[in-house]
């Protein structure tokens, strides 16, 4: 599927998919002649949005609905809410998305572990190639994307397509590979820390982290990277609370974020972010884009890996994928 950019506005958009029509009625929005209809019962949780565009009669407000019917199912592309409903009384078979718009200002937030070719660990995939890396600052800056600091994700609405860049568990190579390249554009990031690891083999020491500082924002990653929601509240609140104190010490910055470890929480995780004093934290799955208007302590993340192609990196930052 080629990249194009889902509108979201706040004119609801009704999708009328009709099995073995021919013709087309279509809002201006429309690209192309529609080559193929989906069938009402093919419409599922793994159905994109796109799709339904792609392969869809759209009306712009001057055709008939028929009526309302119940609510079949519904299908989430990137936080917009697609409400498939069921058959109307007509000849054939019909179903209408109904697409939500986001509120907010959408902001992709990246997030990459090691930027290194020296694949020391079983886990490949989280080594991205330094001239990818270099490749995708490179594509942020020429597309006209602002790089914005964490601490600003609640004002991205003043800044031209605002992206984030975070990177997590602190690894040294975020220093000798990512960080010359920040610098060259003067990229802010984030890096979320594991304050036990810190001055360990393969990971960040504390004088590396101190030289960062000008770019870099040290965020919490907890004490020892284990899946918050499998911990009793007691332990959870450690997690977060001695592992805050360590970075806030070794680099006399405020952490007010989080990145929950393996992207696990519960409800328990995030009343102790908030009385502990976070404003944000962040998942690893499921990824996509982020909207202001959304809850603050489920960000969602972009997970940048190896042998992502361009291609690919942009579909990511256009939403088109996950």
């Amino acid at each position: 599927m080629g990249r194009k950019r889902l509108m979201r506005s706040s004119i609801i958009i009704l999708v009328a998919l009709f099995i073995g029509i021919n013709t087309v009625c279509a809002a201006s929005a429309m690209e192309s002649p529609i080559s193929s209809i989906t069938p009402v019962n093919n419409l599922n949780k793994s159905s994109s949005v796109l799709g339904l565009l792609n392969h869809s009669v759209v009306y712009n407000g001057n055709g008939s609905t028929g009526g309302s019917v119940p609510i079949d199912n519904s299908i989430d592309y990137n936080g917009a809410t697609v409400i498939v409903l069921g058959t109307l009384a007509q000849p054939k078979p019909v179903a209408l998305a109904l697409v939500a718009p986001k509120l907010g200002v959408a902001v992709p937030v990246l997030y990459y572990h090691l930027v290194d070719d020296n694949l020391w660990s079983p886990f490949h995939s989280m080594f991205m190639s330094p001239s990818d890396f270099a490749n995708q600052m490179k594509y942020l800056k020429t597309a006209g994307y602002t790089v914005i600091p964490l601490a600003q994700i609640e004002n991205a609405g003043q800044y031209t397509k605002p992206v984030i860049i975070t990177f997590d568990d602190g690894y040294e190579d975020n220093y000798t590979n990512a960080y010359p390249v920040l610098k060259e554009y003067n990229f802010p990031a984030t890096v979320f820390l594991i304050s036990s690891f810190i001055g360990r083999t393969h990971y960040l020491t504390g004088q590396e982290i101190l030289q960062m500082r000008d770019l870099v924002s040290f965020q919490d990653h907890t004490v020892t990277h284990r899946s918050l929601a499998t911990l009793s509240p007691a332990v959870q609140e450690n997690e977060l609370s001695a592992s805050k104190q360590v970075i806030e010490a070794l680099t006399g910055q405020k952490v007010f974020a989080a990145a929950y470890p393996d992207g696990s929480y519960d409800q328990t995780t995030i009343e102790i972010a908030k009385q502990l004093g976070y404003k944000y934290a962040f998942l690893m799955v499921p990824g996509g884009i982020y909207y202001t208007g959304e809850n603050p302590y489920i960000i969602k993340r972009i997970n940048v890996v190896r042998g992502m192609d361009m291609n690919d990196f942009i579909d990511k930052l256009d939403g088109l994928s996950t």
